[in-house]
């Protein structure tokens, strides 16, 4: 929205972080319910309005998504085996989904460590705990963790899965370094050229 909300900021932002109690409509980080509203701050002045060409538009996929996922620092502790039967399965998003992560929920993975000394964690990460069942990170995550990482989700793919409600299905596609870096410099490519019509 043009000029966004009025909404006290916290931090310099008007978000809301539940699990934190911190920002939203009534500053105690708590979730929008019905006959709440969102009332918009002063809007930009603008003389035109823009948009972007219809086949330029994403379009909805349902509740499913292909993530295409880049094999990561512990990827060795799982053999073939393990790694065959995590592209080929599909999975479910179970209701502990939240900015800071998804739980997945299908064939179990198992490796030959569980645990790891913490190291830092990147966006997308892929942990495997002890049940085997897959966590992908996401913007609110922990800065360093001692799950084993199988690999990281490619960035372009998140806003997708964050896109994905409770029991949305899953499913993983594996791509190397190159192919990560070219896809990332191509979406560049692309959104640089964007074409945008006046309305």
């Amino acid at each position: 929205m043009a000029g966004g909300f009025q909404i006290d900021p916290v931090f310099n932002s008007v978000s809301t972080v539940s699990r934190e109690g911190l920002g939203g409509l009534h500053g105690d980080g708590s979730a929008l319910k019905s006959g709440d509203f969102l009332r918009l701050a002063q809007p930009m002045e603008t003389s035109t309005l823009w948009q972007l060409d219809e086949h330029l538009r994403p379009t909805d996929s349902g509740n499913s998504a292909t993530l295409r996922v880049i094999l990561g620092y512990q990827h060795a502790a799982y053999d073939n085996l393990q790694k065959q039967r995590f592209f080929t399965s599909e999975y479910r998003v179970t209701k502990n989904c939240d900015r800071m992560g998804y739980r997945l929920e299908g064939a179990a993975i198992t490796g030959a460590i569980t645990g790891i000394l913490s190291e830092g964690i990147c966006q997308g990460a892929i942990q495997i705990p002890a049940d085997g069942q897959p966590i992908i990170l996401l913007s609110d995550r922990q800065t360093i963790g001692g799950y084993p990482k199988l690999g990281s989700v490619l960035s372009l793919d998140l806003d997708r899965l964050a896109q994905l409600g409770p029991g949305g299905k899953v499913r993983f596609e594996p791509i190397s370094i190159e192919q990560a870096h070219n896809l990332l410099l191509l979406a560049e490519y692309r959104f640089q050229s964007l074409t945008l019509t006046r309305i």
